[in-house]
């Protein structure tokens, strides 16, 4: 009797210790054992990038290098869209009815077409924050931003703008990005 009891405290136990193991991990694991992805998982800023800033990710496969590369260049491409984007469009619509053979019929056709393209210049961006996260697949995510004293510089080499313009827009750079360090510092 004591062997079976000895033996049934150790199935509660090793019960016990696996409901913990699985309470623990929560609703993020699967079947599997696969962590998959929460929003709760990732940093704030990479959900809602702050002013001047936007977030670049991709899935990463071993190689960090390659993954903050491609990952820096896909937020600085959604930086240069937030400045400058190019939308072009193009919707096709075509509507027949008629008859035939004494029956009726209707053929629509609708297409439509978009192409988004960003061409402009990025002075100063920089990585700022980067995550990597546990989810399976992992995903590398980057935080770029414009660098203040960069843009500030670029305004200077402006040609257009008379100085009292210039010195106006360095006021507003400074200004904007004074506030995003703020932001920064309190999601630190």
């Amino acid at each position: 009797m004591i062997f079976n009891l000895n033996r049934i405290l150790s199935s509660t136990a090793i019960s016990s210790v696996a409901l913990l193991a699985l309470t623990a991990c929560g609703s993020n694991v699967n079947s599997n054992g696969v962590v998959k992805a929460s929003l709760d998982d990732l940093p704030k800023w990479a959900i809602n990038p702050p002013k001047s800033c936007d977030v670049g990710s991709v899935t990463y496969r071993g190689d960090l290098n390659l993954a903050r590369s491609a990952a820096t260049t896909r937020g600085r491409d959604s930086l240069a869209k937030q400045i400058e984007t190019k939308v072009e469009g193009l919707i096709k619509d075509y509507q027949s009815q008629g008859e035939a053979e004494g029956k009726s019929f209707n053929e629509e056709d609708i297409t439509q077409v978009s192409k988004q393209t960003a061409s402009t210049s990025l002075v100063g961006t920089r990585a700022t924050e980067v995550f990597l996260s546990e989810t399976d697949p992992q995903t590398y995510y980057v935080l770029v931003c414009i660098d203040p004293e960069s843009v500030i510089g670029a305004m200077d080499q402006m040609k257009q703008l008379n100085q009292k313009q210039k010195e106006y827009l360095k006021f507003n750079a400074k200004k904007a990005f004074e506030e995003l360090d703020a932001e920064m510092d309190k999601s630190k």
